[in-house]
C-alpha cells in the first residue's frame, strides 16, 4: 500500500500559490523542459501536474535556494544529486534532516558547483535550516507536517496554517486544527464576516484572516 505521503494530491496551480512560487517555475521543476531536466519526480509521470506531500516539501525546500539566492536549478542539481547517492534516497531535499550532517554536505557541494564563497555558503546554510524548521518529521526523518511561509517573505516566522496528510486528506488546514482554509475562504466569500467565522469555528480573528489571505488570490484566479 502507497504510502499517503506518496500519494498525488495537489495540482500544480495549486502548490506553486501556496508555496509563493511563479507556476512556470514549478513545472519546470516537476516536468523539465527541452534544455532542462526534472529535478523534483512526481509519483505519476501521467499525471506530472499533480504533486505529492513529499514533493510539496521539496518544492518548498528549491524555494530558498530560488528566491533567496536566485540560483539556477541546473546550477544546484549536481548538489541534490550527490545527496541522492550519498544516501541512496530520491527526495533528499524532503527527508534532510537539521540533527545530521546532510545540511552541511548539501551546502558544500552546492558551494563546489556555485563556486560561492564561505560567507555566501554561511548564508544559504541558515537559509536552508530556516526552511527546514518549517517542516515536522518523524524519528526517521519522514516528513509529517509543512508550515508554509505566510508569504514570500521568508523572514515571517509565524505558522498559521498547516499541510498535514493526516488531516482533511492532506488539504491546507488552520494550524492545530482539521479546518480547512478553503472552507473558511468560500464562506467569507459568501457573506459571513470574519467576527462571525471567528464566533462560529472558535478562533482568533486573526487566524480567520490568516486562512483567507491563502485562498484570495485562487479564489480570484476561479
Amino acid at each position: 500500500m502507497a504510502d499517503i505521503r506518496d500519494v498525488p494530491t495537489y495540482e500544480l496551480a495549486e502548490a506553486a500559490h501556496y508555496l509563493h512560487l511563479p507556476k512556470s517555475t514549478l513545472r519546470n521543476w516537476v516536468s523539465g523542459h527541452v534544455h532542462f531536466r526534472r529535478v523534483i519526480d512526481v509519483p505519476d509521470r501521467n499525471r506530472p501536474s499533480v504533486l505529492s506531500f513529499v514533493n510539496l516539501v521539496e518544492a518548498h525546500m528549491l524555494a530558498t535556494i530560488r528566491r533567496r539566492h536566485n540560483i539556477s536549478l541546473q546550477k544546484i542539481r549536481p548538489a541534490i544529486d550527490y545527496l541522492r547517492r550519498q544516501y541512496d534516497e530520491p527526495h533528499p531535499l524532503a527527508t534532510m534532516d537539521l540533527e545530521t550532517d546532510e545540511v552541511d554536505l548539501f551546502v558544500r557541494e552546492a558551494g563546489k558547483v556555485l563556486n560561492i564563497s564561505k560567507q555566501g555558503q554561511l548564508a544559504m546554510k541558515e537559509a536552508v535550516e530556516a526552511h527546514l524548521r518549517r517542516v515536522e518529521r518523524d524519528r526517521g526523518g519522514t516528513p509529517l507536517i509543512l508550515y508554509p511561509f505566510v508569504s514570500a517573505d521568508y523572514a515571517i516566522d509565524r505558522k498559521p496554517v498547516m499541510f498535514n496528510p493526516d488531516v482533511s486528506f492532506g488539504r491546507l488546514v488552520i494550524a492545530n486544527t482539521g479546518i480547512p482554509t478553503s472552507e473558511v475562504a468560500e464562506r467569507f466569500f459568501a457573506g459571513e464576516t470574519i467576527a462571525e467565522l471567528a464566533r462560529d469555528f472558535r478562533l482568533p480573528a486573526s487566524e480567520i484572516e490568516d486562512a483567507i489571505r491563502f485562498e484570495y488570490p485562487l479564489k480570484v484566479a476561479a
